[in-house]
């Protein structure tokens, strides 16, 4: 991943880095196998469950965005595909 990920990181600084939806959940689930495979130290649980919790909304205002800017691509096709209609 390029970005460090601390305590203090927002998703706002994740969308403003090159960070991409890919590596959020690949790093997701790389967290999730450390979980299930017990490789995660307890006095690391509660940071990794904060670096998930931040993942995944930025997972989250990462679609929708692409949602919205595809939204607005359709909407341009609504007159088109109507007159295809008539």
């Amino acid at each position: 991943m390029d970005i460090a990920i601390s305590s203090s990181t927002t998703v706002e600084e994740l969308l403003a880095s090159n960070l991409s939806y890919a590596q959020a959940v690949e790093h997701l689930e790389a967290i999730g196998r450390g979980l299930s495979s017990g490789a995660i130290a307890l006095e690391e649980l509660e940071g990794k469950v904060a670096e998930m919790d931040l993942l995944l909304r930025f997972c989250v205002k990462k679609l929708g965005l692409v949602q919205g800017a595809v939204g607005k691509v359709m909407e341009g096709w609504k007159p088109l595909l109507d007159g295809l209609n008539e």
